[in-house]
């Protein structure tokens, strides 16, 4: 019996020139990439007026509407959300060549560290801070990291090499943004080990210009972290392959929000912007003083706010670190624990002596920068005449706010310092206590030869007599 071609067709056993859908339809898998995320940037702006009042916008208003007039208005800083150029939406607020911008850029895309310094020594202005800061992960989402880390973002199907170009029906991972990418090591986890604890890297930098008598500062940070899935999907009647996006998911969680279990919120969404508006705003805002500080003393106020910000991170993570610290050394005991555990415990004790090597050395930079700051303050107030009351009382704010973020930097380089030492007396105490287990292990082995080899003892001489006794002798009499 034949059947027409509509009806194969529409079983789906029939090829057929087109189908609805075909549009998002590939015929080669290795020329797919995944469509860009549709997610809008994010800018807020402050405003610093001569009074020493403080605007935000959460959002850009209208240049028209806004208070435009650059005799009230001594400061303007752009917190900038992206991932992308962001001076084409600034363009009505910004009207300047920026000629560092393209490097600055770039410096803030790529992570490269030695671009970033140089920029910082060589220009006024600009500088770039990074640094670990706290984020809680699900295992799930943790185990789709690792496996974009090693070039492997597929869901193991049982396949041997890459699905997609053996056209098996899979899931795909992939990672938005792309760049900049910024690493995180696992410093600890819950009990149950479905939430890993990193010192997630983060990048903020700052690039200031004086724009028309206004100091205006850009603030990039870091978006929110996606994993996408897609599920890609061949056919093999029409040709070519389906990628369908099925989840996008933050790498992060978010303590705004309970768990799908309802247990109540875990931790901080790893979330630059709202880090940057629900601490470095109010903080930049109790830095300046009233009447607001000369327009030179701007960029150190930026600077001693978000080094104050880093203080706060430095400060969750040596947290972190001392309750896995703890947790190790009340597991010493235990020997199965310690079989169990001792690799993952390795893993984050490299983590925390790594991360606290560059958190003692990020904050001894800062120490050094504050101090050139505060020198370079100094020779300025020098060299100027006699301020009135109004600027001598602004000064005063400045050498305060100096001052604590000097006493802050001081306090957590020392808690680093003691978090190193025990972390390093941490790791010689598991190693001393795998060295027992070892000999423990040595011992029982050693005994148990020994029961053989006496046992062995035993049934030798029986041995003896048995193959003496089995033995075919050949005896020849002569006569």
């Amino acid at each position: 019996m034949a059947f027409p071609h509509a009806d194969l067709l529409g079983a789906g056993l029939a090829p057929a020139e087109t189908r609805p859908g075909d549009a998002g339809r590939s015929l080669d898998p290795r020329s797919f990439e995944p469509p860009n995320l549709d997610i809008e940037n994010s800018i807020c702006m402050v405003e610093v007026a001569e009074t020493g009042s403080v605007n935000t916008f959460t959002s850009l208003p209208n240049p028209a509407l806004a208070s435009w007039n650059s005799s009230k208005i001594t400061a303007r800083i752009f917190i900038v959300t992206t991932n992308k150029d962001p001076r084409d939406l600034l363009a009505p607020w910004i009207q300047a060549s920026m000629e560092l911008w393209p490097q600055f850029l770039q410096a803030h895309l790529d992570g490269d560290e030695g671009l970033q310094r140089q920029l910082h020594q060589e220009n006024t202005g600009i500088f770039f801070f990074n640094w670990g800061r706290l984020a809680s992960q699900s295992k799930e989402q943790y185990d789709i990291g690792k496996r974009l880390l090693v070039r492997k973002p597929y869901r193991d199907i049982g396949a041997i090499g890459d699905p997609l170009l053996r056209n098996l029906n899979h899931e795909r991972y992939y990672q938005w943004p792309e760049h900049p990418y910024r690493k995180y090591d696992m410093i600890s986890s819950s009990e149950d080990g479905t939430v890993l604890y990193h010192a997630a890297k983060e990048c903020m930098s700052f690039y200031s210009e004086d724009i028309g008598g206004v100091f205006t500062g850009i603030l990039l940070v870091d978006p929110i972290r996606y994993h996408r899935i897609f599920d890609i999907t061949f056919d093999f009647w029409y040709g070519g392959f389906d990628p369908r996006e099925s989840n996008q998911i933050p790498c992060f969680l978010d303590l705004s929000v309970g768990d799908e279990t309802g247990r109540g919120p875990r931790d901080v969404i790893f979330n630059g912007q709202r880090q940057a508006l629900g601490k470095f705003i109010p903080t930049l805002k109790r830095h300046i003083g009233k009447p607001t500080p000369k327009d030179s003393y701007m960029y150190d106020l930026v600077y001693m706010a978000l080094t104050q910000l880093v203080c706060d991170d430095i400060t969750q993570v040596l947290e972190k670190m001392n309750s896995t610290f703890s947790t190790i050394e009340l597991s010493l005991h235990d020997d199965r624990i310690l079989k169990e555990s001792l690799p993952l415990w390795r893993g984050q004790l490299g983590c925390c002596r790594n991360i606290n090597f560059h958190q003692s050395e990020l904050l001894h930079h800062l120490s050094e920068e504050l101090q050139k700051m505060v020198t370079a303050s100094n020779a300025l107030n020098r060299n100027q005449p006699p301020a009135s009351a109004s600027a001598s009382g602004s000064n005063g704010v400045i050498e305060d706010e100096q001052n604590a973020v000097f006493a802050r930097l001081r306090t957590v380089s020392l808690a680093v310092d003691r978090v190193n030492r025990r972390g390093e007396g941490v790791f010689q105490a598991l190693m001393s206590s795998m060295s027992i287990v070892g000999s423990e292990r040595a011992i029982a082995e050693a005994e148990l030869v020994l029961k053989l080899t006496q046992l062995a003892f035993f049934f030798t001489p029986l041995g003896l007599i048995a193959a003496i006794f089995g033995m075919n002798i050949n005896v020849s009499i002569e006569i």
